[in-house]
């Protein structure tokens, strides 16, 4: 077995930095956990305070002066003040902290920032945006490429799983259940039981509100509770269960449900998509990206040009909630009518994610990505 030649340090083992790093099958680099000055802060920080937001600066910024026996580091979302060569992927702005950020800007500007990968299109259109003014822009756009996410194949075909006979499986994944448009998933499916339609609901959450799109409060968890209670026996509640479980689970579903407020990427879509599962979503931010009626369902919902939901006000979000209920509420209906549409919309989906997520062709170019960086 060929031994690994160049060792590369990521900045933690979190759900993100393994979807696009650990996961990946090097065969030239061997990937290893890095440590740095504000482990021991961000361990404190979020022991104390669990819901403090993964744009504070302590979770986006590293510093370990050299001390790491790598050649590279690959950070996600992170920005480092290290000698240490580095490259940075990124969901949607950088800095996280503050994307105006002098001192942020000027370490990306630097040539120990030797690679920025937006992980999508949005991403890429975001950072053009926020550089527009900026005296770094040359610099940072200049070392700026991107790369999807990696996404392996969970079923080869969607003729694998039995859709017929039986009800339409449906699979909701999210922790924050409000912001991903839950409780309109609730009640789109409330009205759906009410006409008879079969069908069951799976709901992968833990019931988290009080985010910043949907401003979400106690008394829409006492909805969604009632709601649930409505549709008894349709739906099934995993509050804790690992990925692994997660992926099995939509295995065994055959539509999965994102119609969300907001998001940075939507890893769930995809792995639905892996897994032969067409997914019903909004069309904002990234969403329009990973899906299209050809593959799933696409709900419209009023917007900025920048892809945004409009939600400033309290009218705002009304509307959103009403599109995405109607929106749900019409691509389900649509699901349970004609199995045979969720069956080509799934082999779609799975033709889409081998051409474009493939982890072994991610692998290499991310593997080229290094050398070149330490060229």
């Amino acid at each position: 077995m060929e031994t690994p030649g160049l060792r590369v340090g990521v900045n933690g083992s979190g759900y993100v930095i393994e979807r696009l790093i650990t996961s990946l099958p090097f065969g030239r680099a061997q990937i290893v956990r890095t440590y740095d000055l504000l482990n021991i802060w961000n361990f404190t920080q979020r022991f104390l305070f669990p819901r403090t937001p993964g744009t504070a600066f302590a979770n986006c910024f590293h510093c370990d002066l050299g001390l790491n026996r790598v050649r590279l580091l690959h950070l996600v979302n992170t920005i480092s003040c290290s000698p240490t060569p580095w490259i940075v992927s990124y969901e949607h702005y950088l800095p996280r902290w503050n994307v105006s950020s002098d001192f942020g800007l000027r370490l990306l500007a630097k040539t120990a920032c030797r690679r920025v990968i937006a992980i999508s299109q949005y991403a890429l259109d975001e950072m053009n945006e926020s550089l527009r003014h900026s005296p770094y822009r040359d610099a940072i756009l200049s070392k700026t490429i991107r790369i999807n996410p990696p996404q392996p194949l969970l079923v080869r075909s969607a003729r694998e799983k039995a859709v017929l006979p039986g009800p339409v499986t449906f699979a909701f994944v999210g922790r924050d259940f409000f912001r991903k448009g839950g409780l309109e998933v609730l009640h789109a499916f409330a009205r759906l039981k009410q006409e008879r339609r079969q069908f069951h609901l799976h709901l992968v959450t833990t019931f988290g509100y009080g985010d910043y799109a949907s401003r979400s409060t106690s008394d829409h968890l006492r909805k969604a509770r009632k709601a649930i209670e409505t549709l008894g026996d349709r739906v099934s509640v995993h509050r804790h269960i690992p990925n692994p479980a997660v992926l099995n689970l939509l295995r065994r579903s055959h539509v999965g449900l994102l119609p969300t407020y907001d998001d940075t990427y939507g890893f769930s879509v995809l792995e639905s998509q892996a897994a032969g599962c067409p997914v019903i979503t909004t069309d904002v931010c990234v969403m329009s990206e990973i899906n299209d009626p050809r593959i799933g369902w696409v709900i419209p919902i009023p917007q900025t040009e920048r892809k945004v939901a409009l939600r400033s006000t309290d009218q705002h979000l009304r509307n959103i909630s009403a599109a995405i209920e109607e929106g749900v509420y019409a691509a389900a209906s649509e699901a349970i009518r004609n199995p045979s549409l969720v069956v080509a919309k799934a082999d779609g989906a799975l033709d889409r994610i081998s051409r474009e997520h493939d982890p072994l062709s991610i692998m290499r170019r991310t593997e080229e990505v290094y050398f070149e960086a330490l060229a």
